[in-house]
């Protein structure tokens, strides 16, 4: 009889043991379900423009333009207080016989009246020199201080230098490309 009283003891222990194992994945799963339901969203454009270029064996091409209008609350709690950002995706390939230079590293972006410089800090591979036979994919990152809706640029002028020579400072007209890209932004 006592081993009966052990063992009807041990069950219930083992079966209160269970039953709170699974109120715990309930209350999670409702968790889960409130915290997808109160994400902020950022306001995001994507635009495929049909330009490119090849100049001295150096081509160029503009891949995608993504422009984001920033939600105030990922505003703040980010240390970009800017409303809006520009994303420029090129590709730079360099069928030539010699180096290249492509200065995105000082890239602009101009909207209305308004000029922009390129950010350094967040652009991705935008040194200057490309070697013979290598192809690169540039990531341009440009930061609007104030913008309304990220479908409310209509088009936008990228600028920028490509050049043989390395040196910025004997960057001349025979030796360099100075580009400016009217962009359009717009469904229209």
């Amino acid at each position: 009889m006592r081993k009966s009283v052990i063992l009807l003891l041990c069950f219930a222990i083992l079966g209160a043991g269970l039953a709170g194992c699974g109120n715990s994945n309930a209350t999670d799963k409702t968790d889960t379900t409130k915290k997808a339901d109160t994400a902020v969203q950022d306001e995001k454009a994507y635009f495929t423009p049909n330009w490119s270029d090849e100049w001295k064996g150096l081509k160029s091409q503009v891949l995608l333009v993504t422009v984001v209008k920033r939600d105030n609350a990922n505003i703040k709690t980010s240390d970009i207080k800017d409303e809006g950002i520009v994303r420029i995706k090129l590709r730079t390939q360099n069928t030539s016989e010699q180096k290249m230079q492509t200065f995105l590293n000082e890239a602009k972006l101009t909207i209305g009246k308004s000029e922009y410089k390129v950010s350094k800090e967040r652009s991705t591979n935008i040194e200057p020199a490309i070697d013979k036979g290598r192809s690169v994919e540039t990531i341009l990152m440009f930061y609007i201080p104030t913008l309304k809706s990220a479908k409310k640029i209509d088009t936008a002028k990228l600028e920028w230098t490509v050049s043989t020579e390395a040196d910025k400072a004997k960057v001349n007209d025979t030796n360099s490309k100075k580009y400016q890209v009217d962009l359009k932004l717009s469904a229209k």
